[in-house]
């Protein structure tokens, strides 16, 4: 290296320090909600190679497989109606000033779509130079800013094409040197008089005046060749070029410069640049690591988020197309997870919680009470604790209590303030006062027992009195003088059994306490106790947890009133008239509303189990906010609301809190939201070409059209889920429908007539219309509409009346029947389950109800109380029962816990206590997330006091297998199972202690008494332990620890020990782990723990800068060997190669075993490539080396393919599919070589995909066709039968059994295809029977079908099916197939020989031709190759062949058939020795089934007569 170069290397190495680094920050967007479009979601493929936005706003995408456009709704491919561009990789797209649409493609070249009719148009192609007659890819498109014209760069050249005359001018070209070592061109940028052209080696610059290229260099010191592989171009407002590069990002000041002085600047290193797109002050970067966004003028690199940081599951975080539409809407393209669409208005809610960086530190994530501190600080009160918001850091801090250990007495239900900067806390133990200064929390007066229980609905004041109720009345507490007062008169009026307690006060009136009640609110005049009634459902038996939990007064004079499980009430401020009344059934998404507060706008918020919700007072109309805008919880608690100083709103859930401001959340005005009938179809035939929008436009439907479905969408994506439409038909049907969620309006069937449907979408967040668009639709009547016509369509009308009316007359009584016993079956489960004082109960997700029949069967409610809310059934359990229920609950839906099991004790209407054991599984999940729960309830308070369980339990003690220990509340032990003292040598009648002792380790023994003494009631511990037992074996044990309480509950009792043996399952665990990492019989890696490795090498290559090499072997004619000497022979061969092969590499490499004769390698730490071919070489000889095997010597050889990181991929499971196929392509060569991959070879692999993905799709579109050929006597002159051969019917004409036959047996499609044809055949065979032609039929069968066993019953049946004998059938099989599993072939053949069915063996003499087949197998005819056929005459051997089998089959009473012949020398040879049965071109190709009526009629005399 010269002087000059050592310093620039430094300069450059000392600026790069000075770089902003990559990961410097965390991501701006902490967990983004992703919206995905995926094959999931319709997507044809997950490869998007392009992404665009046209000008109307649809979204459309480029793939591996097709082109899509997306609505919004619907993703639907978009191809031309002829063609192959359906299933073909799309790379790129363009629209241009006219609103064309450009596709360019892999190898089918560019087109132009015209979106107005939906036709496509192929403009041009390109083939490779240097005669590579290969179409070259279209790479990258761009406008040329003239009409007609565009720049396509394909794969190494770049032209200017005019549409108009299809001319094309070459204007840039990669030299022959670049396309040999494959580079390719990537990006055009045309800027001024001059076109930029990115390639993977280099950035070159056009002249357009001059044709003059200039390349610039990117990399003077050639450090990296990646950072001339130049992906992405940019002209900023100051004219300064920025280019993106898989290796960073550069700046290039001097780009437009005629003299050629510039100078470039690498400004972000280590990213992988996909796209550059403009961005407020800078631009937004798409790269290998998520999303960024780079400020030029402060050099400021920000990390806005990851994909994976989302909700799905995705294979790397690589952005490699970014689009903004017209909303804000940023859309991700990715290589193999689809696309993603981020909203920007997402970042308005911000959600913390335990899971989230700023709210981490939060007690537990459910959230019961709110209230403002200082400085828009708050408090928040929690299932365990009180934490606090610190606005000025945007964190919540954990306040109290000191310990991480749940206990439900630390809930706080309402937070109050108090005097010296203190807090009252309601607790379910009662009020007490907290001190923020010393953080301890203590109760205000002991004496008093009413502040020391669960406090209902309590509420403070304005003068600082706490009120509250606790089911036995209403209180008042006056902190200031500790007076604790009972309302008598408002307890005797009302039942504060059912009620929720104070709400508040009515707004603009703080004496008049609100009292929430079952379905009723009451006011309160605080000064004189005088009731009055706000509200009421008047329903006597409404739930007792159905009760208001707040109250707003908007500027109509409308009190809104929130009810937990009755929905959203409006009545007039002055009278208490209704005047509104929202429920699930009208606006509303839940029926639980909660929080209401007003915003600045004097919109109405509120919480629910399905969001947020805000309800516009002036329109009456409802916005509602989910998950999809950006919320991280849909179930929101009561209690928890609050309005900071600055306007936001804070809400409390059961993860976290949610903060937002209400007026970042301003509604679209309506003149921007424009409705797009984006699809019109039909069911019964295609109406229209994809790709079209259908606004304003006509259609014609025939009078028999069926099933008119138009798809309609506003194209605002953020907001569709929201968005509702209004559509009306008219014309000789007028319908004017009400507005709907549904995007489809659909029509079975029109009259015929002239119609007008219109489409208005209402504005999600002002309720407004948009302007109508409309679609004419004429329907022409029928050709025949005479008198006579409609007299016989009015008798086959009657006739099939009086068919359907019998019909349905039959299915009536089935169906009666069978509901009959549905009851009775029904009437037994309720008998059994009413026996066994037990019942079911169930719970679904999506409408957050219960159904629970005790409730009005047993415990005396109303019937409608039996749906109910989770929430509202806590009200009815027992309040020292409540929180352990509400705990286990949550914890099994957020799928902590595989089942619900708990007892507990419910309130029966008449105030009686009934204990229940509920027990619950999950019968129903969507996208993990459990959606229904079901489960049975036992009435178990008998069984409760039952001296028997205690008996059982004590037998159960004594004969239970665990080892069980019972220890004194001072850690002693005091009573030891059977099972324990066998287990440890322990004498039960003599002292435990010193025997328990000895028996465990010292620092078992500290252990847990340090974990004994830590355990508080009703506690539990839950760990393993080794210990060394009586048999001098080692014992794993599974110990559970639990605390039991004395009598009164309060202190510890005694400790019981349960210890399991699970020794065995740990030896199965560690056997399984073997197993599913590791080959049973080489006891090498397998291929789990191959990719494991793969990726770890990667790890350190990356580290290292170093490369990975991967060696995928494939042993060469292992079958043979294991076929003809068994597969105790094949496991020994293979145990042999795996210590050859690890004798020949290094400790530090990898080998293991993928599956049967399949091995691979990984090498680490290697110079060049040719030491891995010298290395693979060794491997391939020492392979080949014979292998004795008993008596037996056998060879076999190894073919190795080779691929490296990180030129061939840089993940595991492509660089294993890499070396796969450049395997292939050595097994193609010739074998027992080494071949390293190259892209041409994906390229052949993706063709044999195509070929596969076109093979399924016309096996499901049934395009496989039957063709026959005769089978002639040569003595009667006659057909006598006919061989099935199956054709491939293409739009590119019949394809040949040889190209798809044995992929199909790959893919397992050949079964169900045979079947098919045989099906075919035999309705075919039918009808020539019934024509009075009668040959037989033969099918040939491949070894699957014999393996599988071929059913004998479905094959009598279905000839049965046509009216055919068993003898019409005749099956062939080759001597391969008879090789597979002998005993297998041999039990199939014998059972369909018992059932009539007779065997041919074909292509005789080209296989094993094992005399012992012929013996062994019912086989009735032998079938002579044509490659014998077509040598006599030519070779005596051939001939002496054909004589020997014919004699052969004579003397095993056998017949022959030849086939293939051609010729009337053929035929006089198989005339001269008796073989009667020819087949071939002599006498007819493979025809239809149209053309074998003729064959059969044919007397083939003529042509055997020529032969004399």
């Amino acid at each position: 290296m010269s002087r000059n170069s050592i310093i620039n290397l430094a300069i450059f190495l000392s600026c790069l320090f000075a770089l902003p680094g990559v990961g410097d920050t965390l991501p701006l967007v902490e967990r983004p909600k992703l919206q995905r479009l995926s094959v999931e979601e319709g997507l044809s493929q997950t490869t998007v190679n392009d992404l665009l936005i046209d000008h109307k706003g649809f979204v459309w995408l480029a793939t591996e497989n097709g082109l899509n456009r997306f609505d919004g709704y619907r993703v639907r491919r978009v191809s031309p109606t002829v063609g192959t561009l359906d299933e073909s990789p799309v790379y790129r797209l363009m629209q241009d000033k006219q609103n064309n649409l450009w596709v360019g493609t892999a190898e089918e070249g560019l087109f132009r779509l015209k979106p107005e009719t939906g036709d496509f148009e192929h403009i041009l192609s390109r083939t490779f130079p240097y005669g590579r007659e290969l179409a070259q890819s279209v790479e990258y498109l761009s406008d040329a800013n003239h009409a007609d014209q565009i720049w396509v760069a394909f794969s190494t050249e770049v032209v200017r094409a005019d549409a108009g005359t299809g001319q094309q001018q070459l204007i840039f070209s990669l030299s022959e040197q670049q396309q040999a070592s494959q580079h390719l061109n990537r990006v055009l940028l045309q800027h001024q008089n001059f076109l930029f052209i990115g390639t993977s080696d280099g950035l070159y610059r056009a002249d357009l005046n001059t044709s003059e290229i200039f390349r610039f260099e990117l990399d003077p010191d050639k450090l990296s060749v990646e950072r001339n592989n130049v992906k992405q171009l940019y002209f900023d407002k100051d004219e300064r070029l920025w280019v993106g590069t898989v290796e960073g990002l550069f700046a290039l000041d001097g780009a437009l410069s005629a003299g050629n002085p510039y100078r470039v600047q690498l400004l972000i290193p280590k990213l992988n640049i996909w796209q550059i797109k403009p961005h407020e002050a800078g631009m937004l970067l798409g790269t290998d690591k998520g999303l960024y966004s780079y400020d030029p003028a402060q050099q400021e690199l920000k990390s806005w988020f990851k994909l994976s940081d989302g909700r799905f599951d995705v294979s790397d975080d690589s952005i490699r197309e970014l689009e903004k539409d017209q909303y804000g809407n940023l859309w991700l393209g990715t290589n193999s997870d689809g696309a993603f669409r981020w909203s920007v208005s997402s970042l308005a809610f911000r959600s913390l919680h335990r899971s989230s960086r700023s709210g981490k530190k939060l007690n537990h994530d459910l959230v019961w009470a709110l209230a403002e501190d200082k400085d828009n600080n708050f408090w928040i009160g929690t299932e365990h604790g009180l934490s606090q918001y610190q606005d000025a850091s945007g964190e919540i801090r954990s306040v109290w209590p000191d310990t991480t250990e749940y206990s439900r007495e630390n809930s706080i239900l309402a937070i109050y303030p108090a005097t010296k900067g203190r807090l009252w806390l309601a607790l379910p133990s009662g009020l007490r006062i907290f001190d923020p200064t010393t953080r301890s929390a203590s109760a205000p007066d002991l004496s008093n027992p009413m502040l020391m229980k669960d406090l209902w609905g309590s509420y403070m004041d304005d003068r600082g009195d706490i009120w509250f109720t606790n089911g036995e009345g209403f209180y008042r507490y006056s902190p200031d003088t500790a007076k604790l007062t009972r309302l008598d008169e408002v307890s005797a009026q009302l039942d504060a059994a059912w009620s929720s307690g104070f709400i508040g006060t009515m707004p603009g009136q703080p004496d008049v306490l609100l009292i929430s009640m079952a379905g009723a609110l009451w006011g309160m005049n605080r000064e004189t106790g005088q009731l009055s009634s706000i509200h009421d459902f008047k329903q006597p038996d409404t739930a007792r947890f159905l009760t208001p939990n707040s109250v707003a007064l908007d500027r109509h004079g409308i009190l809104w009133i929130a009810y937990s499980g009755l929905g959203l009430i409006g009545i007039e401020a002055d009278g208490y008239g209704v005047r509104y009344r929202y429920n699930s059934d009208n606006k509303l998404g839940s029926d639980a509303i909660y929080g209401l507060q007003l915003d600045s706008q004097g919109n109405l918020w509120m919480s629910s189990h399905a969001g947020l919700m805000m309800l516009n007072t002036d329109t009456q109309h409802i916005q509602s906010y989910t998950h999809q805008s950006g919320l991280a919880t849909m179930e929101f608690n009561a209690g928890a609301a609050l309005k900071l100083k600055d306007g936001r709103l804070v809400y409390g859930s059961v993860k976290g809190i949610t903060i937002f401001s209400p007026e970042q959340l301003q509604p679209a005005s309506p003149e921007k939201l424009n409705v797009m009938i984006s699809e019109v179809s039909l069911l019964n035939r295609q109406l229209a070409a994809g790709g079209q929008v259908f606004n304003d436009q006509a259609v014609t439907l025939e009078p028999d059209d069926l099933g008119l479905q138009v798809g309609v969408t506003t194209l605002n994506y953020a907001n569709l889920a929201q968005t509702q439409y209004k559509f009306s038909l008219s014309g000789d049907t007028n319908i004017d429908y009400p507005p709907i969620k549904e995007a489809e309006f659909f029509v079975p069937q029109f009259k015929p007539g002239q119609y007008v449907l219109s489409v208005q979408a209402m504005d999600p967040i002002s309720g407004q219309l948009s302007k109508a668009t409309q679609l004419r639709i004429e329907v022409n009547s029928p050709l025949w509409a005479s008198s006579y016509a409609y007299l016989f369509y009015a008798l086959v009308l009657l006739a099939g009346s009086g068919a359907w009316l019998r019909f349905r007359s039959r299915q009536a009584a089935q169906l009666y029947k069978a509901h009959e016993e549905l009851l009775e079956s029904e009437k037994r489960l309720q008998l059994a389950l009413k026996g066994s004082d037990s019942g079911v109960w169930d719970w679904q997700a999506d409408s957050d109800q219960m159904y629970q029949p005790r409730l009005s069967d047993e415990l005396g409610y109303h019937e409608a109380a039996v749906a109910i809310t989770p929430q509202h059934y806590l009200e009815l359990i027992h309040v020292q029962d409540r929180r352990q229920y509400e705990k286990e609950w949550m914890r099994f839906v957020q799928g902590e816990l595989d089942g619900f099991d708990l007892a507990y004790r419910l309130r029966t209407q008449a105030g009686e206590w009934q204990w229940y054991r509920d027990m619950g599984r999950v019968v129903q999940r969507e996208d993990g997330r459990i959606t229904r729960v079901s489960g049975t309830f036992t009435n178990i308070t008998e069984n409760r006091a039952s001296a028997e369980k205690v008996r059982l339990f004590g037998e159960a003690f004594r004969h239970t297998r665990d080892w069980v220990l019972i220890l004194d509340d001072q850690q002693w032990p005091i009573a030891a199972n059977q099972a324990i003292c066998e287990a440890l040598g322990i004498d039960p009648d003599k002292a435990l202690s010193r025997q328990i002792e000895s028996s465990f380790s010292t620092q078992q023994l500290l252990f847990f008494r340090r974990i004994l003494s830590q355990m508080k009631v009703n506690g539990r511990w839950r760990g393993e332990q080794d210990v060394l037992g009586a048999d001098k074996k080692m014992h794993h044990l599974m110990v559970s620890i639990y605390a039991v309480p004395t009598n009164n509950s309060n202190e510890i009792g005694h400790f019981i020990m349960n210890m399991t043996d699970i020794s065995e399952q740990k030896a199965a665990q560690q056997q399984l782990e073997r197993l599913a990492n590791y080959d049973s019989l080489t006891g090498l890696p397998n291929r789990t723990l191959l990719l494991d490795r793969i990726r770890q090498a990667i790890a350190h290559g990356i580290r290292r800068s170093s490369q990975v090499a991967v060696f995928f072997i494939d042993l060469d004619k292992f079958k043979q060997v294991n076929d003809s000497l068994g597969h105790e022979a094949g496991d020994k061969l293979l145990l042999e190669v795996t210590q050859r092969l690890t004798q020949c590499l290094r400790v530090d490499d990898t080998v293991g075993r993928l599956g049967g004769d399949e091995f691979l390698v990984i090498i680490e730490d290697f110079s060049e490539s040719d030491d891995l071919r010298l290395l693979a070489n060794k491997l391939i000889e020492r392979v080949e080396q014979p292998i004795q095997i008993g008596n037996n010597q056998v060879s076999v050889s190894a073919s190795i393919g080779i691929s490296l990181y990180p030129d061939d991929s840089t993940t595991p499971a492509e660089l294993m599919k890499a070396a796969d196929i450049a395997m292939y392509h050595a097994k193609a060569m010739g074998r027992n070589r080494c071949q390293f991959y190259s892209a041409q070879m994906n390229q052949q692999a993706q063709q044999r995909l195509l070929l596969e993905n076109q093979l399924k799709a016309a096996f499901k579109a049934e395009e496989f066709i039957n063709y026959y050929q005769p089978l002639v006597n040569i003595q009667t002159g006659k057909t006598v039968g006919l061989e099935l051969l199956l054709r491939w019917q293409t739009p590119k004409g019949v394809r040949s059994p040889s190209e798809f036959i044995p992929v199909c047996e790959e893919l397992g499609l050949i079964d169900a295809m045979t079947w098919q044809a045989l099906e075919r055949g035999l309705a075919d065979l039918s009808r020539w029977y019934q024509s009075g032609k009668q040959p037989y039929l033969t099918v040939n069968l491949s070894a699957k079908h014999l393996e599988q066993g071929v059913s004998v019953d479905d094959l009598v049946c279905l000839l049965a099916k046509y009216s055919l004998p068993v003898h019409a059938l005749k099956l062939e099989i080759t001597e391969s197939a008879l090789m597979e599993d002998y005993a297998k072939v041999q039990d199939c053949m014998d059972k369909l020989y018992e059932a009539g069915i007779r065997f041919a063996l074909d292509d005789f003499g080209t296989g094993y031709s094992s005399l012992k087949y012929l013996k062994a197998f019912p086989i009735e005819k032998i079938k002579i190759d044509k490659s014998f056929v077509q040598d006599i005459g030519l070779d005596g051997n051939d001939e002496a062949i054909i004589k020997t089998t014919l004699l052969m089959a004579e003397s095993l009473q056998m017949k022959c058939i030849a086939e293939g012949i051609e010729t009337m020398q053929q035929l006089s040879f198989f005339r001269e020795h008796g073989c009667e049965l020819l087949q071939g071109y002599l006498f007819s190709r493979p025809v239809g089934a149209d053309d074998v009526p003729a064959l059969l009629s044919k007397d083939w005399r003529e042509t055997l007569a020529a032969d004399h």
